[in-house]
């Protein structure tokens, strides 16, 4: 079972619904130097339970639906390859792709899979589990935005998702 048909199954199955729209394109995570599409996605469960947050897109989904919006073809074949446009004979894109890719958003699994579904822990035990423990002093204050951000969505699923649900998400990735 390809993994949206998945991640589709297990909302219908926990009783949760998705929601996502589009809010800005801009730069996203504190270090990014590119702009990237930025949306704001909901979970809400059958008890009226909800968590909202945003959701940073790849920038490659971003360039690839700027470039199929304004219509205009890559730069070269090599960058509508990279964007993973299918190229025809003739050097062209087929049409339906490029709709496609314009009205293209992330999906249910984009999102699911990269949510936080355990207890991250303490800082200490952040900091070892995710490899910060090399981290200069002077990046911890970045460190500890990181972590902060990491529990409150594990919060926020956890309010959500019953334990057992919060096991199976872990296993959709």
């Amino acid at each position: 079972m390809r993994n949206l048909k998945k991640a589709q199954k297990f909302l219908k199955d926990a009783k949760v619904s998705f929601s996502i729209h589009y809010i800005c394109t801009d730069k996203y995570f504190p270090d990014d130097t590119e702009a990237r599409d930025i949306y704001e996605f909901t979970l809400k469960n059958k008890h009226g339970v909800e968590y909202t947050a945003r959701f940073g897109d790849s920038i490659r989904n971003t360039k690839r639906r700027e470039v199929a919006k304004a219509g205009r073809w890559p730069n070269d074949i090599r960058e509508a390859k990279s964007l993973g446009f299918t190229i025809l004979p003739g050097d062209r894109i087929p049409s339906k792709e490029i709709t496609a890719a314009a009205k293209a958003k992330p999906d249910e699994y984009m999102v699911l899979s990269c949510l936080t579904t355990h207890d991250p822990g303490t800082f200490h035990d952040f900091v070892s589990e995710y490899g910060y423990e090399d981290a200069k002093l002077t990046d911890y204050p970045k460190v500890m935005r990181v972590y902060d951000a990491v529990l409150n969505e594990y919060h926020g699923i956890r309010r959500v998702f019953t334990l057992t649900q919060r096991e199976q998400l872990g296993e959709l990735s």
